[in-house]
């Protein structure tokens, strides 16, 4: 999730972010499913141009929500004048890396998109999420009245798909790790 215009009481859900390595190449003519319903495509591009330059056409549930002339090098950042009480959100970002005509088509390369939902989940003090209760709002602050209990050799449900897992140790001691429980099929980044 993503704190909407840095609100960390109002979260979105993020729709797509680029690996920093990636970039995508889109043909003119070619439509991009971001994801959430929002599609990016390229109308055309003009190559001859000092800087080179792109046309891009954002849309949403396929209804036209922007278009622009972006040129290579520039950062094309698509806003909602309102979302969840705050004024102008971004919620589509790119960056234009290179505009280029090839041989059979003309071609856009995006780099660090990001898009969010705008679907805003707003948190107040005294939300319950899983065994955590929302403290305060401004910074976010969550706590549990110490009632979790983790018995030897179990596993812990926290909030949604976070829990504990508990070691089947029989010393007295007690041992355990967090982890995020994956079931849906994809490309998960790890990180320790």
């Amino acid at each position: 999730y993503v704190a909407v215009n840095g609100k960390n009481n109002k979260l979105s859900k993020l729709v797509l972010e680029q690996d920093v390595t990636d970039k995508h190449t889109l043909q003119v003519g070619e439509k991009w499913d971001i994801g959430g319903g929002y599609v990016l495509s390229a109308q055309s591009i003009d190559a001859k141009a000092t800087p080179r330059q792109a046309w891009l056409v954002l849309s949403k549930d396929d209804k036209k929500l922007d278009d622009k002339v972006v040129e290579q090098g520039e950062v094309y950042t698509y806003s909602v004048k309102s979302l969840a009480g705050e004024t102008d959100v971004p919620i589509f970002v790119t960056y234009v890396d290179s505009v280029f005509a090839g041989q059979t088509s003309d071609m856009v390369q995006l780099k660090y998109t990001w898009a969010i939902s705008e679907d805003v989940k707003e948190v107040k003090s005294g939300d319950k999420f899983g065994v955590f209760e929302v403290d305060t709002e401004q910074p976010l602050t969550l706590s549990n009245d110490g009632s979790i209990s983790l018995s030897r050799d179990s596993t812990v449900n926290l909030a949604g798909n976070m829990k504990f897992k508990v070691a089947d140790s029989e010393d007295n001691d007690v041992r355990f790790y967090p982890f995020v429980e994956i079931t849906t099929p994809g490309d998960v980044e790890v990180r320790g």
